[in-house]
This record gives C-alpha cells, structure tokens and sequence, in this order.
C-alpha cells in the first residue's frame, strides 16, 4: 500500500501554502473547520505497516460553532457543558473495515477477524467550558453493516490502483444489519504547567448495535497551543491574537493517550446484532476451551502518541495508535491516524 507513503507529502504541501488573509480575517476565531481523517495499519512511525483486523477507517466533518443551541430535535437530548459552554456542531460520514491476516485467501481463517465493513453518517456536539476545564462530546451514529457499507468495493479498488494483491474474501463479509451507536465522553483537566504542559482525564460510553463498550484514558499535550477547553476548532486554528504583523502563527505539541477499552460488543467482531450473530459460536468456543471462531478479548490496553502542527488555519495532526490483542490469540495491532484540518 505505498500511495499511503505519499499522503503526508501531499497534506504538508497543502499545510504550508499560503492562505490569502484579508482584513476582514484578522483578529477573528475561525468558527467552521472541515476535516478529513483516515486511520490505516499502513502507516505506520515505525515503519512497519500490516493490513488487516481493523484496517482502513476513512472519514469527512464538517464542524462549526454557533452561539446558542439550535432547534434541531437530535440536539435537544445532547448535554452541554454549562450555560457559557463553546458549543461545535458537526455532521459527517465514515467508512470503516475489518479483514483477516491473509487476504489472499478465497475462505477467511474462521480464527481471524471476519470480513466486515460500515458505513455512517454522524451528528455530534462538542461542549467546552473554557472557564471550569471541562467537556463533553455527544455523537450519534447512523448507518448500515455489511455490503451495502461499499468497503469491498473500496478495499478492492484502492488495491487495484496501487497494483496491491487482491483480497478475496469479501464474498464472505458479515451480512447487511443496522449500524446505530450513541457515544459519550467526558474530559476534565487535572493539571496545568503555564501554557506548555497540560494533563486531561476523560472517559467515553459507546451503547447501540455497532459497538458497546468503556473507555478511561488520559492525555498529556507537550508544546506551544491554545488552551484544551477553548472549543474545539480552536485546537485547530491560529491563536486569538493573530495580526498582520506577527506573520504565521503556529501551534506545535506532542500527544500522549494511555488508555483502557473494555469491550461488551464490536458487531464488525462479533457480527451483527439482528443478523449473521456469531454470539453463540462464541460462547461455544470459550466454554469448550476448543475455540473454533476469533474469540474478542474483552479489555484492550492502548497507548496513542503523535504530534499536530499548525499554520495559521490549517492543521495536521500524525497519531499512532498501539493496541493489544482485540482477539484471543492475536498480536498487538498498530494503525496511523493522519487528519487534515482547514478552518475559516
């Protein structure tokens, strides 16, 4: 997969071409951001990228703040942070695939991941209290497991472009089912060192058909940045003082992610929750201590590092995410995250 080699050259060509700055621009927050996000086991900092269990997740957000909640039903039920909270709206879409170990092989390793693949679109708010330190991130998933989610199509495609070997299972993806997940999380800073060094504590709720789950983590951010809490695009954008004759600002910190995930259910694991279940050959599985299917693990220790970087309005940020083993049996798994970022 060496078009994945090419992506950052393009996107740090992208980050340093000059943006035309008007009058008008100077001294004002961004307050709409577009983001285009892609996880891939292939890229990888070390240099050692695989393709397989959770392989490919490609994604595009809109993102943009507004100065007091909308009427739109979904919002209603979404919890802000506080009656002064910076509010970010954002809609969006995603796909994202799973395969086993060996892609050349027409039957998948009944012991390996299956093939599975989703497609949702997304409506999230993001509410940051910049006074109090704290936030919340609601997001609503709504979408389609199986072949209707194009990923055999996708996978396929890209492959042929890059004259990679085809992979042959798809004909044996998890089956069509309802994608439908809300996710919750919330952060709250423990500790701040000037404006250079800042330790978050957040913990995140996944519940619906797609995945059920748990998460605790903490994040460090090491460098030069806005505040964590001053909304969420501005973690993105030039700092507030931005003028004509400071020439380009910059952001530039380290990202540090220790994290737990405990796992109930991952559908593109464990198949659908209304069709191609494969809970029952599970259970069989653990209880003979003769596993014949993948068996999920259900707590998976994970470590994030990385860096962002941004120039003015336009941001980058390069994230290896370091897992263990998802199912028994298993390695531990790495897949990349590069996000471009462009705000206005």
């Amino acid at each position: 997969m060496k078009f994945i080699l090419l992506v950052p050259a393009i996107i740090l060509a992208m980050l340093f071409s000059e943006n035309p700055v008007t009058a008008q621009q100077i001294n004002r927050q961004p307050k709409k951001m577009f983001r285009f996000y892609e996880d891939n086991d292939y890229i990888n900092l070390r240099l050692k990228g695989t393709d397989e269990a959770y392989t490919n997740g490609t994604r595009l957000d809109l993102f943009y703040e507004k100065n007091r909640n909308t009427f739109f039903f979904l919002n209603k039920w979404m919890p802000l942070a506080g009656k002064n909270a910076i509010n970010t709206y954002g809609w969006g879409i995603m796909q994202s695939m799973y395969t086993p170990e060996d892609i050349t092989k027409t039957e998948p390793d009944p012991l390996d991941f299956p093939y599975a693949g989703v497609l949702f679109i997304t409506h999230s708010i993001h509410s940051s209290n910049a006074v109090k330190k704290y936030s919340f991130n609601t997001e609503l998933q709504m979408g389609i497991i199986g072949p209707l989610s194009l990923a055999k199509e996708s996978q396929i495609a890209i492959h042929k472009l890059i004259k990679y070997k085809r992979p042959m299972g798809w004909d044996h993806q998890l089956p069509t089912d309802l994608a439908l997940n809300i996710n919750f999380s919330a952060e709250k800073q423990l500790w701040q060192q000037g404006k250079w060094f800042e330790i978050i504590g957040g913990t995140q709720l996944n519940a619906g058909t797609l995945l059920n789950s748990f998460s605790t983590y903490s994040i460090m951010r090491i460098g030069k940045m806005n505040p964590y809490f001053n909304g969420y695009i501005s973690r993105y954008s030039s700092p507030q003082e931005t003028n004509r004759e400071a020439g380009h600002q910059w952001q530039a910190f380290i990202l540090l992610k220790p994290r737990v995930d405990y796992i109930h259910r991952n559908s593109l694991v464990n198949g659908g929750l209304f069709n191609g279940r494969r809970d029952k050959l599970i259970k069989q599985a653990v209880k003979s201590n003769e596993p014949g299917i993948a068996i999920p693990e259900g707590r998976i220790l994970a470590f994030d590092y990385g860096f962002s970087l941004t120039c003015d309005n336009t941001s980058i940020s390069v994230i290896q995410k370091v897992e263990s083993s998802t199912i028994h049996g298993a390695p531990q798994h790495e897949v990349g995250n590069i996000s471009l970022y462009k705000t206005w």
